[in-house]
């Protein structure tokens, strides 16, 4: 069986994240300003719901990434959630 990382996630309240892996120069066009000295392994974009993953980190290590930005994934989603029953 041959693992890979996938391109899009339907977390269980139906709220779907795409999966990019990228370049290190295309990680560095997605961050802020601010942020392009630290050059990060992993990121999410909520304005558009992508996790971005670093193409030179191991298998391992994106499945490392991909589950700590879907934890940020979920927590942006509880929170809308909240803002929309308030």
């Amino acid at each position: 069986m041959k693992l890979r990382i996938p391109t899009r996630l339907r977390l269980p309240f139906g709220y779907t994240v795409k999966v990019r892996v990228v370049t290190d120069a295309q990680m560095l066009e997605a961050l802020e300003d601010d942020d392009k000295d630290n050059l990060c392994d992993g990121l999410w974009l909520v304005d558009t719901r992508e996790i971005l993953l670093l193409k030179s980190l191991t298998l391992v290590r994106k499945a490392e990434i991909l589950g700590h930005e879907v934890d940020h994934a979920v927590n942006d989603f509880r929170h809308w959630l909240r803002d929309e029953t308030a």
